[in-house]
């Protein structure tokens, strides 16, 4: 295999392990924002929902939000809704900016959003997982 098949491949899986840090505490591993729907079922539902987002796998990471395997977003159904987790990566320094290197934690601010499918461009609210 082409060493910058190896390389690119080893960058991809280290993106992929961040991301599943981040799904699975990201309290400590990054930032979440709730669209308003997701925060207005409560408390209890929010807890269930981002432990079902920890728990995701296989299957239920799709194409459109992970196209080259980093499990950066997925759908999942919440209170009879379609919902999504996408997680995106912004420069830790400047959160408007794209983050250069993904695989860089140093470098690199991840944000994981959690929506319902119909809220699409909705405000979101920051809070604490």
């Amino acid at each position: 295999m082409p060493r910058n098949a190896t390389t690119a491949r080893s960058q991809t899986q280290r993106i992929a392990r961040l991301n599943d840090e981040i799904r699975k505490n990201p309290a400590k591993h990054g930032d979440v924002r709730l669209s308003e729907g997701i925060v207005a079922l409560g408390k209890r539902k929010v807890r269930a929902a981002l432990k079902r987002i920890a728990a995701m796998s296989g299957g239920e990471f799709v194409t459109l939000f992970s196209p080259n395997g980093e499990r950066r977003g997925g759908t999942l159904w919440i209170d009879g809704r379609l919902a999504y987790m996408q997680i995106d990566y912004h420069d830790k320094h400047d959160l408007r900016q794209d983050a250069a290197d993904p695989a860089d934690p140093c470098a690199t601010a991840r944000i994981m959003t959690v929506s319902f499918w119909d809220e699409q461009g909705a405000s979101l609210t920051h809070t604490q997982a």
